[in-house]
């Protein structure tokens, strides 16, 4: 009976075609004009609704179709704006850090004529017509200085792991369209975002506030980048608050051969991105010293902008990885094991006589105000403790 009752239901269904849905609300007493009106109306609405059910990937706008050059290096640059970044400049004008990394780093872009660049800018969902929401993150694609392809994607509902981006990422970069890749070419990744949670919690994603998200899951979405890859990124810039933290650097070190990152708070997150543009000039430097002229460079630039504690730090990972566990172990298996029990966190530096130093290079100025004030030295590790 019920079977019968379907195959009825879906006759009905297929001898009914669109213009009627606007029919059926449509009477004797309505004016031409009104009729017209609600059935441009009715189409609108489906075509909302049908194009709010499909699936949205990247789709490139196209860019300039010119042939690749020389490529030196591949940047990705993930820019986190899923979030609140709002800030208000000296005049008292609104500002978002997010769109201001965005401008940079299509500069540096623009101007490393021997590379090829992603920019992907993740940026909250946005609600039409009352009813629908879309994720209309933007990327950029950008070879030997010129725009190859631009376009909005939406993130996978498992936004914590990066899917939509690396998957961009291996169909475009040429680290995987060329056979054999190029061995010469040095992969550069930096994330702009807030602290990576110690402890998975929800809310990082303001569009995806039931994901729960830590700096565990973050190394699993930047490992989606470079898949069965072993350190695939030879330079890691992770421009977040408490980013030089033990338990961060450890399990981001199968990722990456050198780690740029501050153990303290920064200003909105923001190790600037434009320097790279001169840090990454042609010359016979290697990595290590134009990573190390960049980490001091950022240094310099909040140095002068804030009144802050300004730390930054380079961590050669082959260096530091075989002490950073051990710092930071105790803490974090007690957290995993009790996290029901800890009010909060409580972050200090890691100074010990017995804590070695070999393989930090660090760059650190004490506020200007405060009980901190007259400290003239950083370990260039930020430890934490829970308070019951």
């Amino acid at each position: 009976m019920r079977s019968k009752g379907r195959a009825n239901l879906q006759n009905l269904y297929n001898q009914i075609r669109l213009e009627d849905v606007s029919r059926i609300f449509i009477t004797e007493k309505m004016t031409i004009k009104e009729k017209i009106r609600f059935s441009g109306l009715a189409w609108l609405f489906l075509f909302v609704l049908f194009v709010g059910c499909q699936k949205a990937v990247i789709k490139p706008h196209a860019g300039n179709d010119s042939k690749t050059g020389v490529i030196k290096y591949s940047l990705i640059f993930v820019i986190h704006g899923d979030a609140s970044y709002l800030y208000h400049d000296q005049e008292g004008k609104a500002k978002y850090a997010d769109k201001d990394l965005v401008r940079q780093a299509i500069d540096v872009a623009t101007h490393l004529e021997q590379s090829e660049v992603f920019i992907y800018h993740q940026r909250p969902k946005k609600r039409f017509l009352f009813f629908f929401t879309k994720d209309k993150s933007v990327f950029y694609h950008y070879k030997n200085g010129r725009l190859v392809e631009k376009g909005d994607y939406a993130r996978e509902h498992s936004v914590a792991t990066f899917e939509t981006e690396a998957k961009h990422y291996q169909n475009a970069s040429i680290r995987y369209s060329e056979t054999p890749p190029p061995d010469s070419i040095k992969t550069i990744m930096l994330y702009y975002g807030h602290e990576l949670p110690l402890l998975p919690e929800r809310g990082y994603h303001a569009s995806f506030s039931d994901i729960h998200f830590s700096h565990l899951e973050f190394a699993s979405a930047l490992s989606n980048f470079f898949p069965n890859e072993i350190k695939p990124i030879d330079l890691l810039v992770l421009s977040t608050c408490r980013g030089g933290n033990p338990v961060v650097v450890s399990a981001l070190a199968p990722l990456t051969r050198f780690l740029i990152a501050s153990p303290e708070n920064l200003h909105l997150s923001h190790l600037g991105a434009e320097l790279l543009s001169t840090t990454l000039a042609n010359d016979n430097r290697s990595l290590y010293e134009k990573s190390l002229q960049f980490t001091e460079q950022a240094f310099r630039r909040l140095e002068q902008r804030t009144q802050t504690v300004v730390t930054v730090a380079l961590y050669d990972i082959d260096e530091v990885v075989s002490y950073a566990d051990s710092i930071s172990e105790h803490f974090y298996q007690k957290a995993k094991a009790y996290p029901e029990t800890f009010s909060h966190i409580e972050y200090l530096d890691c100074k010990s006589e017995s804590l070695p130093l070999k393989g930090v290079n660090i760059f650190f100025r004490a506020p200007r105000f405060g009980r901190s004030s007259s400290r003239s030295f950083h370990s260039g590790w930020q430890c934490v403790r829970l308070i019951p």
